[in-house]
């Protein structure tokens, strides 16, 4: 899926009750949580950056920001925090 400006992000948001209840309860922009679902994948950053059409260091940035909105240090730490919403 690419990402072409904020409708985009609207639109995940709307279609995905993963994404919107990630948004909802963490307070992540739908470009966050689409990177926080991605974790949960096991998909790399450069992937995830090829995906949305962003580079590499706008998904670190949004990762970044996903570690801090979860109060964790790292990959491992975000998927325990949200596992209970991504894989229920």
């Amino acid at each position: 899926m690419t990402f072409a400006g904020p409708g985009a992000a609207t639109a995940l948001y709307d279609s995905c009750p993963k994404i919107k209840a990630l948004c909802d309860t963490y307070q992540m922009t739908p470009h966050q949580a689409r990177v926080c679902k991605a974790l949960h994948e096991g998909t790399t950053i450069k992937v995830i950056a090829l995906g949305q059409n962003d580079s590499i260091k706008t998904v670190s940035h949004h990762l970044r920001e996903v570690y801090r909105k979860l109060q964790v240090c790292n990959r491992v730490g975000a998927e325990l925090a949200t596992r209970d919403i991504v894989c229920p």
